[in-house]
C-alpha cells in the first residue's frame, strides 16, 4: 500500500478557490483528495459514487470490477470466478452495475451487491447477447442489450430483475444505448446514418424516444441524469459540455468561456461533474459546475498528489450523503488512470472550531 493510501492533500475553503459566479455555489466546504490506486495496479478508475462508497475498475493482471469501501488502496474485487474481465460503470442503493467478460464473444450485463459472489447475470430473454449496464438510480438500471440481428439497443431493467426488461430502441435509429437514469427517465445516445450520434431521452418506452438539441451538432450523448436535469456532451469543432432540462430546446452549453473543450459525466441536479481544459493547456482538470452557469467551474485538480500536479484528471460521478459531497474519478498520467476520490466536507461550526466533519462516518480524515 502506498504511504498515502488515505491522504489529506489540502483543505481550502470553497470560496477561496472558486471563480466568481452567481450560481448559488455553497460556502463553508473544505476539500480532500483520497488516493485509491493500488500500487500493484497498471491502471484504475473510480467510475461511480454510491454515497461515500466509490467503485469502478482496477487492472492488475486483468481488469477487475472494484469497490473501495474503506477509502484505501486495498479494494474489494467483484470479478466472478472464471471470468476474464469486469468493470463497474454505475452504482446506487448498494448495487453496482456493469459488465463481465467471460471469454471472447462471451459477456453479460452484471449487477453486484458489494462482492464477487453476489453477481447476477442480467441478460434478458430473447435475441440478446453481449449486453452491458451503465447507470443506475432507484429501481432502474440502464445500458444496452445487443440484439443478435439488429445491433445495440438501449434498454432499462427494473427491480434488479433480468426478466423485468424493456427494450427502448426506436426503429428510426440504427442503434442506441442508455447511459443514465434518474429513476424514471432514461438518457443516452442514438445513431443515425449520415447524422452521427444524437443525445436521446426516453420515458420508459420506445415510443417516448426524444432526440435532444441542439439541432446542428454531431456526436451527442447524455451521460448523467437527475430529476429535471440531464448532462453530457456534443461535438462541433471540439467536445462541448452540455446540460438540458427535459426538452431539446432547453440545452445550455456548459463549456467555460475560458476553455477549449469540456465534458460532463454526472449530476445531482444542481451540481455537475466532468472535466475542462484551458485553451492552450493540454491536461484537462476534473471539476464541478453549479446550476446552469458554464463559468461556475470549480477546479478539483489542486487536491491531487503534488507529483501529479502537471497531469490531468477526470470526475466521473457525484453523490451526496450526510451533507458531504463525494466525487469519483481518476488522476491521469502517462496515458493511464489512477482511481481517486474527492470529498467536499462542510465546515463544522457547531463546536466553535470551524474544522471539517468526519466524512460519511467511514473514517477520520487525517494527514499522512
Amino acid at each position: 500500500m502506498q504511504a498515502f493510501g488515505l491522504m489529506w492533500l489540502s483543505a481550502v475553503s470553497w470560496a477561496v478557490l472558486a471563480p466568481p459566479c452567481d450560481a448559488g455555489q455553497p460556502d463553508g466546504y473544505q476539500w480532500f483528495g483520497i488516493w485509491l490506486h493500488p500500487a500493484q495496479a497498471y491502471r484504475s478508475q473510480a467510475s461511480a459514487a454510491d454515497g461515500a462508497v466509490p467503485s469502478g475498475q482496477v487492472d492488475v493482471d486483468g481488469a477487475e470490477a472494484a469497490v473501495w469501501p474503506e477509502w484505501t488502496t486495498e479494494f474489494v474485487s467483484l470479478l466472478p470466478d472464471g471470468a476474464a474481465r469486469a468493470a463497474v460503470e454505475g452504482a446506487d442503493g448498494g448495487y453496482q452495475a456493469g459488465f463481465v467478460i467471460v471469454a471472447v464473444n462471451e459477456a453479460y450485463p452484471a449487477l453486484w451487491q458489494g462482492s464477487a459472489e453476489s453477481v447476477v447475470d442480467m441478460t434478458p430473454e430473447g435475441p440478446y447477447i453481449g449486453s452491458s449496464l451503465y447507470g443506475r438510480r432507484g429501481v432502474q438500471t440502464v445500458g444496452y442489450a445487443y440484439h443478435r440481428t439488429d445491433g445495440s439497443h438501449a434498454a432499462v431493467w427494473l427491480n434488479n430483475d433480468p426478466d423485468q426488461f424493456v427494450d427502448l430502441h426506436h426503429a428510426s435509429a440504427d442503434w442506441s444505448s442508455a447511459h443514465a437514469t434518474d429513476g424514471q427517465w432514461q438518457g443516452g445516445e442514438a445513431a443515425f446514418l449520415g447524422f452521427g450520434l444524437r443525445a436521446a431521452l426516453w420515458k420508459g418506452t420506445p415510443q417516448s424516444f426524444l432526440v435532444m438539441g441542439p439541432a446542428d451538432y454531431r456526436d451527442g450523448l447524455i451521460r448523467g441524469m437527475a430529476p429535471g436535469t440531464q448532462v453530457g456532451t456534443y461535438t462541433d469543432l471540439t467536445t462541448r459540455a452540455v446540460l438540458w432540462h427535459d426538452t431539446p430546446e432547453s440545452w445550455v452549453r456548459m463549456t467555460p468561456s475560458w476553455s477549449y473543450s469540456a465534458r460532463l459525466y454526472a449530476t445531482t441536479g444542481d451540481m455537475h461533474v466532468g472535466w475542462s481544459d484551458r485553451t492552450g493547456v493540454y491536461s484537462a482538470h476534473a471539476g464541478v459546475w453549479f446550476g446552469d452557469d458554464p463559468d461556475s467551474f470549480f477546479d478539483l485538480h489542486p487536491f491531487v498528489p503534488p507529483e501529479y500536479a502537471d497531469a490531468g484528471s477526470t470526475a466521473y460521478d457525484i453523490d451526496t450523503k450526510d451533507g458531504n459531497i463525494y466525487i469519483a474519478g481518476s488522476v491521469n498520467s502517462g496515458g493511464q488512470g489512477h482511481a481517486f476520490l474527492w470529498v467536499g466536507v462542510p465546515l463544522d461550526t457547531g463546536d466553535g472550531g470551524g474544522g471539517p466533519k468526519s466524512p460519511g462516518g467511514l473514517t477520520k480524515v487525517r494527514k499522512p
